[in-house]
């Protein structure tokens, strides 16, 4: 017999529980007998059905999204087919002319026309804006180039309205003027470094067009820049190869240094017979009318003249110099401006 409480074996004729003292039903029913096992687990109600509703909302909402954003890529496309390219960024409001290394910008107004011999040419209603390039056979100040172009258009009859002036244009010095010929008025910007000539003119079919336009016209020529890089990478390399000693023969002796040049009446190197000054140097002297094909071109400008130790008057202050190789290992050197030309050897 066992307790209905706590499942103890009671001792026969027990009143009592021995081991929780629950009183003991004694009658002739008996007390049904209780397992020692573990209470049972509650059963817990299944998530499945949450899951898989989660599953499905996720997959509506992601397959929502991506039809929306194809609809909102493709409107957008449509849109940017559509939009003008000069709303992009920044609205595209000028243009550069570029001519070898001389360059401009433009109103988008201007229409450019082919390159007519080595001059970019635009245009706009009955008005005209070239900018020329030019590469001089020797060597040209930019004084000496606007000189020429004067004489030339005062031979076909050019009247001078404003001769020529200096005006600085992003750090260089160009040259201006103002003259009318054949009932139209021009404007000529001229500057030459040391090589070549760049020339920008304006043309108006009259006074009155000119006058209305000119400040637009100065906005754009106030623009000039040129690009130097080039020529002073072709200085770099020419005197690379130029530095030193040059025994020139019976036409005398080159003494060049990085920033001066000495030619001396012979090997000597008397102070006597001399003449230097300091120079430029560029190693493709094809372009400048030499005859040759490759070597370094030099121009020098003197500062000093000696003759039999008596310093004397400078008649040409510019002088310009040819250095040609030769096959053997020797140069020849050509004074073109005397077009005195020897066979040169560099001995140091």
């Amino acid at each position: 017999m066992y307790c209905r409480n706590c499942g103890n074996k009671l001792n026969e004729g027990s009143n009592f529980c021995g081991s929780c003292g629950t009183a003991v039903n004694n009658s002739n029913q008996s007390v049904a007998p209780i397992p020692n096992v573990a209470p049972s687990q509650p059963v817990k109600s299944s998530k499945a059905p949450l899951i898989v509703a989660i599953v499905i909302f996720v997959i509506i909402v992601i397959s929502f999204a991506a039809v929306f954003g194809i609809i909102v890529i493709a409107t957008v496309l449509e849109e940017i087919d559509n939009y003008p390219l000069d709303n992009i960024g920044e609205q595209i409001t000028t243009k550069k002319l570029i001519n070898n290394d001389v360059s401009l910008e433009y109103s988008t107004e201007w229409i450019e026309f082919p390159e007519e011999d080595n001059v970019k040419i635009i245009q706009k209603a009955t008005q005209t804006i070239k900018l020329g390039y030019s590469t001089s056979d020797y060597y040209y100040t930019t004084d000496k180039a606007a000189e020429e172009i004067k004489t030339e258009l005062t031979e076909k009859g050019a009247i001078v309205l404003e001769d020529f002036q200096s005006t600085i244009i992003n750090g260089l010095t160009w040259k201006k003027l103002v003259c009318e010929l054949n009932s139209n008025k021009y404007l000529f910007l001229v500057y030459s470094n040391k090589y070549d000539i760049y020339v920008f003119s304006y043309q108006a079919t009259n006074s009155e067009s000119y006058s209305a336009n000119i400040t637009e016209v100065e906005k754009i020529y106030k623009t000039l820049k040129l690009d130097t890089s080039k020529q002073k990478q072709a200085e770099k390399n020419a005197k690379a190869k130029l530095i030193g000693e040059w025994d020139w023969g019976i036409s005398g002796y080159f003494v060049i240094e990085n920033d001066k040049i000495y030619v001396y009446k012979d090997s000597s190197k008397s102070p006597d017979n001399v003449f230097y000054g300091t120079y430029t140097a560029d190693d493709k002297i094809a372009t400048y009318g030499t005859g040759y094909a490759e070597g370094m071109y030099v121009v020098m400008t003197v500062e000093k003249y000696y003759i039999d130790g008596k310093e004397i008057d400078i008649k040409n202050d510019k002088i310009d110099f040819a250095f040609a190789p030769n096959n053997d290992g020797t140069y020849t050197i050509k004074n073109m401006s005397t077009y005195n030309s020897n066979i040169a050897t560099k001995v140091k």
